[in-house]
């Protein structure tokens, strides 16, 4: 992003609903049920309809009971479902449904208090329960309290609790980013931020806000609250070590469960709160990994890990054979089969209806040093269970699903693919340099998801200090982010601090001219974004901008760097766009022109930006 604008060929609308904002975290919550709404009077995108998309994230709706009805009876992967109907719906599919052993619950929306008597007088049912409603605000609140409850992984302990599993498509290594399929896009998201939370400090802030959260998350819990009071007072020693983190990881207390719910919920606001455990066990795997490899010392080929799995969790794997999944967390797993049949419920004599049992064998490989694992037997608090732990997002290559017996084995090899396309790779050299959270502001930009990207950048536009150097890039792009959004004065509001905080900084240091020209460089697309903008917003007024006035600037630039500096197809870019605004059309393709040869002849290409000035050039 960071400066390239593109000719819009058509508005871009973004929600201001404060509340849908505040439920982002919900999109990347795991839920292991799928949600059916059955109503007669069903319209897309009414008030009812959004409030459930919020709550659940596998919601099917349907107007007609008999497309209802084909799809419940043809559940043929038999996850589990939570039904949801009218008042009127109910009376006609209840009773041809109810028996049906993936229906977990039934809850029915009345219209007013008179049904909801009529049905409660009547109802034979015992699914519905007392899952009857007519007030909405209590519908709601039980729906939500229902899902909660569904997601009860969060709450085992940590050797039980199965990380979220993400899914790579390889066919998509060459796509752009904006093509890419949805479980592609939570793929790279969520090792994109792990990569990011990992490089960023340990700070004193970064332990404080993973215990406010703790605290505030139990505060009506004494035993709880006692725990954090002793987490606290040792990790704020100085005998503290990455090795007491695994220890308390592995201990039966608050730490693992809400680091699991954290990397489980995937989303960049919880992870970044907890990073200072997440960053401290991966420290520590990654220490004992790399001292095991020097002392020549080898763990068994095979490892295991045993689970009784939701039909949902087990179905993503079964679609994915042979090709990449991440766990979305710290794997646990044992060199001793034995103990894994506890976790799955070998020796189980009843039917599990909607659940599956499980044993993952996991083959290993020391030659393979994408994530590191270790032997931590003799940090746990586990101390019986020869437990290996693997460090977050770990990446497998799934070879086989077969069943023996009542117990399916799911075997995993570990992998030393690289999933990444050429999006990720450019990511990645920008990763070398910065080690703050901007670079998934980018990513998210370059999704248009442009709510969250805001989200992100002023996250980090308040956590990094006052003359911090990224602040102008951050600002920069918070304005690129309002020209999408058509908000051109909000645009200039930005763009004006980012000239303010390039303009201190000049004054302050001085460079030879080949610093001087980078650094111009890199501020030189603020400046240009401003003339842009000021070219935009003038347009309401029939005022016309002259891009003259900065091309003694480019040429100095040009002159002064490499032919393919990174900086300079950026900049011919935004002065076509100069061009543009200004009607003058053959000077506007010449410098589209010349940002696409400079896109092309990167040496890690960025399809966006190829892709924005083939657009540019496509508008003329």
């Amino acid at each position: 992003m960071a400066g390239v604008f593109r000719i819009p060929r058509g508005r871009c609308t973004v929600s201001k609903d404060n509340d849908a904002l505040q439920l982002l975290n919900a999109t990347y919550c795991f839920q292991n049920f799928t949600v059916i709404w059955l109503d007669s009077l069903f319209v897309e995108n009414n008030d009812i309809h959004i409030k459930l998309k919020r709550i659940f994230n596998n919601l099917k709706p349907f107007n007609d009971i008999g497309p209802c009805i084909h799809y419940l009876f043809q559940n043929k992967t038999k996850i589990n479902v939570l039904l949801i109907v009218s008042y009127l719906a109910a009376q006609e599919i209840i009773p041809v449904v109810h028996e049906l052993p993936e229906i977990i619950s039934i809850y029915i929306y009345c219209e007013n208090k008179q049904q909801q008597e009529e049905w409660i007088v009547k109802q034979p049912f015992l699914k519905t329960g007392n899952n009857i409603f007519y007030d909405q605000n209590l519908f709601f609140k039980k729906l939500k309290d229902f899902a909660s409850e569904q997601n009860n992984d969060e709450n085992l302990p940590y050797n039980e609790a199965l990380p979220t599993v993400g899914c790579f498509n390889q066919n998509e290594k060459n796509s752009s980013i904006r093509t890419l399929s949805k479980q592609t896009v939570e793929f790279i998201w969520f090792q994109l931020t792990i990569e990011i939370l990992l490089r960023m400090p340990i700070t004193d802030d970064s332990k404080a806000s993973m215990i406010n959260a703790c605290r505030d998350y139990h505060k009506d819990n004494t035993t709880q609250k006692k725990h954090i009071s002793e987490f606290e007072a040792a990790c704020n020693k100085s005998t503290w070590t990455p090795a007491a983190a695994v220890t308390w990881y592995t201990s039966d207390t608050f730490c693992p469960r809400l680091t699991n719910k954290a990397l489980g919920t995937q989303d960049p606001d919880y992870l970044f709160t907890f990073r200072f455990i997440i960053t401290e066990i991966h420290k520590e795997l990654d220490a004992l990994h790399t001292m095991r490899i020097r002392s020549n010392t080898t763990l068994p080929t095979v490892i295991y890990r045993g689970k009784v799995l939701t039909m949902s969790q087990f179905q993503i794997l079964n679609d994915n054979i042979n090709k990449l999944v991440s766990m979305n967390g710290f794997l646990s797993a044992s060199t001793d089969e034995n103990v894994t049949d506890i976790y799955s419920d070998k020796d189980g004599t009843s039917d599990l209806i909607g659940y599956t049992r499980v044993l993952f064998k996991l083959l290993i490989n020391d030659d393979i040093q994408r994530k590191p694992f270790a032997s931590i037997k003799d940090i746990s608090r586990m101390k019986d269970e020869k437990e290996i732990l693997f460090s977050v997002g770990t990446i497998w290559q799934v070879k086989s699903i077969t069943k023996d017996n009542k117990v399916w084995n799911v075997e995993l090899e570990l992998s030393n693919e690289d999933p990444s396309i050429e999006m990720i790779n450019y990511l990645k050299k920008q990763l070398g340099e910065i080690s703050t959270c901007l670079t998934l502001g980018n990513f998210l930009a370059e999704l248009e998801e442009f709510e969250k990207a805001n989200k992100y950048y002023q996250m980090l536009l308040k956590d990094l200090p006052e003359d911090h150097e990224d602040k102008p890039t951050i600002l920069n792009n918070l304005a690129c982010l309002e020209c999408e959004r058509g908000n051109h004065n909000d645009a200039a509001v930005y763009i004006n601090q980012a000239i303010r905080y390039i303009n201190e900084k000049t004054r302050n240091n001085s460079h030879n001219i080949s610093e001087m020209a980078s650094e111009v460089a890199r501020c030189t697309e603020h400046v240009i974004a401003q003339h842009c903008n000021q070219t935009l917003y003038s347009a309401t007024t029939a005022t016309n901008s002259s891009a003259a006035p900065i091309e003694d600037t480019i040429n100095l630039i040009t002159k002064a760097l490499t032919a393919n500096h990174s900086s300079i197809g950026k900049i011919f870019n935004n002065q076509g766009l100069l061009y543009y605004s200004s009607n003058d059309y053959s000077n506007a393709m010449t410098y589209f022109k010349r940002a696409l040869e400079n896109f092309q002849e990167q040496e890690i290409k960025y399809p966006p930006d190829i892709a924005a000035a083939y657009n540019n050039i496509g508008v003329i």
